[in-house]
């Protein structure tokens, strides 16, 4: 993760913040009493739809918003089968930073109906209480603990397997319509599973992409490249063909997706 602040998806080294880098943000030791956490100007609810939230720990924060990693659980029926012990809990400012957030929702939502592996899950989503509710949380999974940013910072056993399943979430998300900027990379340590993290600023596309569409497309095929080591790179390209004898592209991604291999 880098230490820019253009997202909240940079998790990785923004660990344990001062207060002052985070406007209105207090950080306390434990969680308050009585279900509602405080955070200065931020309250963030106990639950969300159906889970249960509790010690909360600020892993990062950028434009939109703040992460936490939270203990979960589900004290009444929430609308996901399985809730893991550990998940993200992203927590929007308010204005445009929640309408971006909201905007992730929505990305994540469709990549989940289209079945695209790679990337977050939302486990739920509510408001704020009270007189904040203008702020939007997220519940994320998985949660990557000690993340890895860069694949050739993997141990070499376990890039083969970053490498496609990079490809593949490259193209399934092409094909579900969706490509985004600024791609922020969290893969586990151990077994080499990425995860793109933050989209915030993610769009479905057009059908057909417009030249806006094919712009933000090119951005997000060539930084995805850019994550893959030059030592890997036949590898990807063998495992970004694999993927689209099944896929089924828009006729100018494919040509992009093509040309940005070249």
């Amino acid at each position: 993760m880098k230490h820019s602040l253009r997202g909240v998806g940079r998790r990785a080294a923004l660990v344990h913040l001062p207060a002052l880098l985070l406007p209105g943000l207090h950080v306390p030791s434990r969680p308050a009493c009585a279900g509602i956490w405080n955070f200065g100007e931020i309250q963030a609810p106990g639950t969300c739809e159906g889970i249960a939230l509790g010690s909360p720990e600020l892993i990062g924060s950028g434009s939109s918003g703040a992460v936490f990693a939270a203990d979960a659980s589900t004290r009444i029926r929430s609308r996901v089968g399985g809730v893991p012990s550990r998940v993200a809990m992203k927590v929007s400012w308010g204005g445009a930073a929640a309408e971006s957030v909201q905007n992730e929702r929505r990305i994540l939502e469709r990549l989940a109906s289209h079945a695209v592996p790679g990337v977050e899950t939302v486990l739920a989503s509510c408001s704020y209480p009270g007189a904040d509710h203008q702020r939007t949380v997220l519940i994320l999974s998985p949660l990557v603990v000690a993340p890895v940013v860069r694949v050739d910072e993997l141990k070499p056993s376990v890039q083969p397997r970053a490498v496609d399943d990079l490809a593949t979430t490259l193209v399934l998300m092409l094909s579900a319509g969706v490509a985004t900027a600024d791609v922020q990379l969290l893969a586990d340590g151990s077994s080499g599973e990425p995860l793109l993290v933050d989209m915030t600023e993610a769009r479905i596309l057009e059908s057909p992409p417009t030249f806006l569409d094919l712009a933000l497309a090119n951005g997000f095929i060539s930084e995805i490249r850019a994550l893959i080591p030059q030592s890997q790179a036949a590898r990807f390209e063998v495992a970004i063909s694999r993927e689209l004898q099944a896929a089924r592209l828009e006729p100018l991604l494919l040509e992009a997706l093509c040309d940005g291999l070249g």
